[in-house]
């Protein structure tokens, strides 16, 4: 049997849409930006999902997944911040379309 490894996605998400606000006006959330000396690795789980942190994985029961949210966690200070401003774009099929 072919063991495979979790995969890992560390990243910091700065903007959501909400699936059931999505292309409404006011669907996008902005993340607040994180505050000087913020830690991931040492702040609650609580206060991480705030600020849009991924979860820790438990050390114990997944080692390696640990250890690459933990490098992971080391740029999160480093994340910078959109600028939203609102259009009357609007994208849609391609009208005619043979």
């Amino acid at each position: 049997m072919l063991r495979q490894s979790p995969i890992i996605i560390a990243g910091a998400m700065l903007v959501s849409i909400s699936a059931a606000h999505a292309g409404s006006p006011g669907a996008v959330s902005i993340v607040p930006p994180l505050p000087a000396g913020y830690n991931p690795t040492t702040a609650s789980a609580g206060l991480n999902a705030r600020y849009a942190v991924p979860p820790e994985p438990n050390a114990a029961a997944a080692p390696r997944a640990h250890a690459a949210w933990t490098r992971a966690m080391r740029s999160v200070g480093r994340r910078t911040s959109a600028t939203i401003t609102p259009t009357e774009r609007r994208h849609t099929p391609i009208a005619n379309k043979p």
